[in-house]
Protein backbone atom coordinates (compact mmCIF):
# COMPACT_ATOMS: atom_id res chain seq x y z
CA UNK A 1 0.00 0.00 0.00
CA UNK A 2 1.26 3.77 -0.52
CA UNK A 3 -0.73 5.36 2.38
CA UNK A 4 -1.28 9.13 1.56
CA UNK A 5 -2.37 11.62 4.46
CA UNK A 6 -3.77 15.17 3.75
CA UNK A 7 -2.90 17.31 6.68
CA UNK A 8 -5.50 20.25 6.11
CA UNK A 9 -5.65 23.46 7.90
CA UNK A 10 -9.59 24.41 8.58
CA UNK A 11 -9.10 27.42 10.84
CA UNK A 12 -11.42 30.43 10.30
CA UNK A 13 -8.82 32.11 7.97
CA UNK A 14 -9.27 29.58 5.52
CA UNK A 15 -13.17 29.82 4.43
CA UNK A 16 -14.11 31.15 1.32
CA UNK A 17 -12.00 30.44 -1.41
CA UNK A 18 -8.78 29.19 0.21
CA UNK A 19 -10.83 26.23 1.40
CA UNK A 20 -12.68 25.78 -1.72
CA UNK A 21 -9.35 25.72 -3.60
CA UNK A 22 -7.96 22.78 -1.12
CA UNK A 23 -10.92 21.00 -1.08
CA UNK A 24 -10.66 21.43 -5.33
CA UNK A 25 -6.77 20.18 -5.40
CA UNK A 26 -7.64 17.10 -3.13
CA UNK A 27 -10.14 16.27 -5.45
CA UNK A 28 -7.88 16.63 -8.62
CA UNK A 29 -5.20 14.64 -6.94
CA UNK A 30 -7.62 12.02 -6.19
CA UNK A 31 -9.38 11.82 -9.77
CA UNK A 32 -5.84 11.48 -11.10
CA UNK A 33 -4.94 8.76 -9.06
CA UNK A 34 -8.31 6.59 -9.92
CA UNK A 35 -6.94 7.46 -13.20
CA UNK A 36 -4.25 4.98 -12.95
CA UNK A 37 -4.62 1.21 -12.48
CA UNK A 38 -1.51 0.66 -10.43
CA UNK A 39 -3.00 4.07 -8.21
CA UNK A 40 -6.10 1.88 -7.85
CA UNK A 41 -5.03 -1.01 -6.20
CA UNK A 42 -1.73 0.42 -3.94
CA UNK A 43 -3.03 3.79 -2.89
CA UNK A 44 -4.51 4.84 0.80
CA UNK A 45 -5.65 7.97 1.67
CA UNK A 46 -6.64 9.62 5.02
CA UNK A 47 -7.27 13.07 6.01
CA UNK A 48 -6.57 15.05 9.17
CA UNK A 49 -7.56 18.40 9.91
CA UNK A 50 -6.59 20.75 12.10
CA UNK A 51 -7.64 24.29 13.87
CA UNK A 52 -7.71 24.54 17.54
CA UNK A 53 -7.38 20.41 17.96
CA UNK A 54 -6.65 17.86 14.72
CA UNK A 55 -8.79 14.81 14.06
CA UNK A 56 -8.70 12.55 11.85
CA UNK A 57 -11.62 12.96 9.77
CA UNK A 58 -11.04 10.44 7.24
CA UNK A 59 -9.57 7.51 8.50
CA UNK A 60 -6.75 5.42 5.86
CA UNK A 61 -9.28 4.24 3.40
CA UNK A 62 -8.41 3.03 -0.27
CA UNK A 63 -8.76 5.15 -3.05
CA UNK A 64 -11.62 3.03 -4.69
CA UNK A 65 -13.48 3.27 -1.39
CA UNK A 66 -12.03 7.53 -0.50
CA UNK A 67 -14.96 9.89 -0.05
CA UNK A 68 -13.89 13.16 1.34
CA UNK A 69 -15.59 14.16 4.51
CA UNK A 70 -17.23 17.58 4.99
CA UNK A 71 -14.74 19.57 6.26
CA UNK A 72 -15.21 21.31 9.79
CA UNK A 73 -14.10 24.92 10.26
CA UNK A 74 -12.27 26.08 13.61
CA UNK A 75 -10.05 28.55 15.86
CA UNK A 76 -6.46 28.33 16.21
CA UNK A 77 -4.09 26.61 13.94
CA UNK A 78 -2.43 23.97 16.44
CA UNK A 79 0.36 22.76 13.85
CA UNK A 80 1.93 20.73 16.72
CA UNK A 81 -1.77 18.93 17.51
CA UNK A 82 -1.94 18.32 13.68
CA UNK A 83 1.56 16.46 13.52
CA UNK A 84 1.06 14.04 16.57
CA UNK A 85 -2.24 13.08 15.35
CA UNK A 86 0.21 12.48 11.57
CA UNK A 87 2.56 10.62 13.58
CA UNK A 88 0.06 8.69 16.22
CA UNK A 89 -2.14 7.48 12.58
CA UNK A 90 1.39 6.34 10.90
CA UNK A 91 2.35 4.36 14.24
CA UNK A 92 -1.39 3.00 13.81
CA UNK A 93 -2.28 2.50 10.45
CA UNK A 94 0.95 2.37 8.10
CA UNK A 95 2.20 -1.71 7.90
CA UNK A 96 5.79 -1.69 9.06
CA UNK A 97 8.11 -4.62 6.91
CA UNK A 98 8.96 -7.89 8.96
CA UNK A 99 10.27 -11.48 8.28
CA UNK A 100 6.82 -12.64 7.50
CA UNK A 101 4.98 -9.25 5.32
CA UNK A 102 6.27 -6.74 3.08
CA UNK A 103 5.04 -3.51 4.72
CA UNK A 104 3.45 -0.09 3.45
CA UNK A 105 5.73 1.79 1.21
CA UNK A 106 6.59 5.27 2.60
CA UNK A 107 3.64 7.45 3.25
CA UNK A 108 3.54 10.64 1.33
CA UNK A 109 2.26 13.64 3.36
CA UNK A 110 0.63 16.49 1.83
CA UNK A 111 0.45 19.42 4.64
CA UNK A 112 -1.66 22.43 3.47
CA UNK A 113 -1.98 25.39 5.49
CA UNK A 114 -2.32 29.12 5.27
CA UNK A 115 -1.37 30.90 8.84
CA UNK A 116 1.06 30.70 11.40
CA UNK A 117 0.80 28.24 14.49
CA UNK A 118 -1.08 29.41 17.68
CA UNK A 119 0.44 26.77 19.50
CA UNK A 120 4.42 25.68 20.72
CA UNK A 121 5.02 23.04 17.52
CA UNK A 122 8.75 22.55 18.55
CA UNK A 123 8.28 19.04 20.22
CA UNK A 124 6.12 17.78 17.52
CA UNK A 125 8.69 18.66 14.85
CA UNK A 126 11.42 17.31 17.02
CA UNK A 127 9.79 13.92 16.87
CA UNK A 128 8.87 14.13 13.91
CA UNK A 129 12.56 14.99 12.21
CA UNK A 130 14.08 12.14 15.01
CA UNK A 131 11.06 9.16 14.19
CA UNK A 132 9.30 10.09 11.05
CA UNK A 133 10.91 12.38 8.59
CA UNK A 134 13.65 9.88 7.36
CA UNK A 135 11.04 7.35 6.77
CA UNK A 136 7.85 9.75 5.00
CA UNK A 137 7.74 12.11 2.07
CA UNK A 138 6.71 15.77 3.09
CA UNK A 139 5.15 18.58 0.88
CA UNK A 140 4.26 21.40 3.03
CA UNK A 141 2.10 23.94 0.86
CA UNK A 142 1.06 27.29 2.05
CA UNK A 143 -1.71 29.59 0.77
CA UNK A 144 -1.07 33.11 0.52
CA UNK A 145 1.89 34.48 2.05
CA UNK A 146 0.51 34.51 5.73
CA UNK A 147 2.22 31.19 6.45
CA UNK A 148 4.90 31.14 9.04
CA UNK A 149 7.40 29.05 6.19
CA UNK A 150 10.40 29.23 8.84
CA UNK A 151 8.36 26.69 10.52
CA UNK A 152 6.78 24.87 7.29
CA UNK A 153 10.71 24.80 6.21
CA UNK A 154 11.60 22.55 10.17
CA UNK A 155 8.92 20.00 8.83
CA UNK A 156 9.66 19.93 5.17
CA UNK A 157 12.26 19.75 2.47
CA UNK A 158 9.61 21.04 0.05
CA UNK A 159 7.61 24.06 0.71
CA UNK A 160 5.65 25.52 -1.79
CA UNK A 161 4.23 28.76 -0.86
CA UNK A 162 1.37 29.81 -3.22
CA UNK A 163 0.87 33.64 -3.48
CA UNK A 164 -2.29 34.19 -4.08
CA UNK A 165 -4.89 31.43 -4.54
CA UNK A 166 -6.27 31.77 -8.08
CA UNK A 167 -7.91 28.85 -9.06
CA UNK A 168 -5.41 27.15 -11.57
CA UNK A 169 -2.83 28.11 -9.16
CA UNK A 170 -3.31 24.95 -7.23
CA UNK A 171 -2.80 21.59 -8.24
Amino acid sequence: RLPIFFVIDVSESMIGEPIELMEKGIENIVSSLRQDPHSLETVYISIIAFAGKAKAITPLVDLITFYPAKIPIGGGTSLGSALNVLMDEIDDNVQKNTIEIRGDWEPVVFLITDGKPTDDPSTSISRWKDKYAKNASMIAITLGLNADVDILNKVSDTVLALENTEKNQFF
